[in-house]
């Protein structure tokens, strides 16, 4: 991925004003302003700034320890309340903010607030949902406001995904352009493959792979987004290889045949047919004879058709891969693969496709045929190898 100008300038911007903050350590600096610089330094991650990931956690330190020497009079600045409501959703520590909390007092709106804040980065999602769910977005300056709604939104998730992404798209417009909308995004793709909503999933990867494309966060993206779609099955819930090209076309060549090559081998390991053999097909149109990609590309179309109408093509494209090209795991996959079209002395009796129903929580091997499910098998083994790939 490469970096913008604007992400380098803001990187320098920011994190020369969290150097002066680390490098004075006063204890009667306010506090939002060093929230602030927080902010500054969480966005410079999502513009894909490996310095300002490192700075953040000993930023998050200091603020610790400003907080902990702070004045009880700074502390009454409301200001400096939410600022602790910030560096508490930061990942900050609990047990020092409660030290500093507990004598003040707190008018009831910022006191749920930061009880709510509390709760949650002691991992007490019961009792952030209980605090936070009392929270009126609207009585909030916008940064914190989106803060809030991302929060709510995976507080949200597992009872009512509906709701939860109603959230995202607040949390997304409150804080355009920041770490809080790189999040929110990401997850708008992971809760759209379990409704599923592939207008939402389709919405959400488009947006993420436009204004985030050098996020640190971008391998959680991808495997994101690669489990929606198989999750969703995507092509049998309204989506077409068109569509998802189309949301892919902003990604350098490189980087598009690398997502089509891991959503494809996915696709293998789940059964998802028609995804396994159009990703891989797509990847190979962009990769070079006698390339890495090319195997990976036919080793993927060749390994879900020998088990079913194609087999004859699939055996073939098995059969011309040049194993040296492939890592581990995929030298795995190509073993088994082969070793099951050895077996196949004739064309199984499968269903069409359109048959073959999405994979159930129990495992799709018992709706198919024992060729098919035996391919299933082996390539799940094959692919969950622990081995390093080389």
């Amino acid at each position: 991925m490469r970096k913008s100008l604007a992400a380098i300038l803001l990187s320098a911007t920011c994190l020369a004003a969290a150097g002066s903050a680390l490098a004075s350590g006063e204890a009667n600096l306010q506090f939002r302003n060093a929230a602030r610089t927080l902010e500054k330094i969480q966005d410079a991650t999502a513009s894909g700034d490996y310095a300002a990931a490192e700075l953040q956690s000993k930023l998050i330190v200091q603020m610790g320890t400003d907080l902990t020497n702070a004045k009880e009079s700074d502390l009454r600045d409301v200001r400096n309340l939410r600022a602790v409501a910030v560096y508490l959703f930061s990942g900050g520590n609990p047990n020092v903010a409660e030290r500093r909390l507990i004598p003040l007092k707190i008018d009831p709106e910022n006191k749920v607030l930061l009880d709510g804040a509390l709760a949650y980065a002691r991992g007490d999602k019961a009792g952030a949902t209980k605090f936070l769910e009392n929270v009126d977005l609207a009585t909030l300056p916008p940064t914190l406001a989106g803060r809030v709604a991302l929060v709510k939104s995976i507080l949200t998730s597992a009872d009512d995904i509906k709701a939860a992404l109603s959230l995202l798209s607040t949390a997304r417009a409150l804080m355009p352009g920041t770490l809080v909308e790189e999040g929110a995004l990401r997850r708008c793709i992971s809760f759209a493959g379990k409704l599923p909503d592939i207008e939402q999933l389709e919405h959400c990867a488009s947006s993420y792979i436009r204004r985030f494309p050098n996020s640190l966060y971008w391998k959680d993206f991808e495997e994101s987004f690669t489990l929606s779609l198989i999750e969703m099955d995507y092509l049998k819930t309204g989506g077409t290889m068109p569509r998802l090209n189309n949301i892919l076309q902003d990604l350098p060549p490189a980087d598009d045949r690398q997502m089509l090559l891991m959503i494809s081998k996915a696709a293998v390991s789940h059964g998802r047919h028609s995804l396994a053999i159009f990703t891989a097909q797509s990847a190979g149109a962009l990769s070079r004879s006698g390339s890495a990609e090319m195997a990976r590309s036919d080793l993927y179309e060749g390994a879900i058709l020998v088990a079913g109408e194609g087999y004859e093509s699939g055996k073939a494209k098995l059969e011309k891969i040049n194993a040296s090209l492939l890592d581990h795991s995929d030298r795995l996959l190509l073993e088994k693969a082969l070793e099951l079209s050895r077996q196949i002395v004739r064309k199984p009796e499968t269903r069409k496709e359109e048959s073959i129903k999405p994979q159930a929580a129990a495992g799709l091997e018992k709706d198919q045929p024992p060729a098919y499910s035996s391919l299933l098998a082996r390539a799940k083994a094959a692919l969950a190898d622990p081995g390093p790939a080389k």
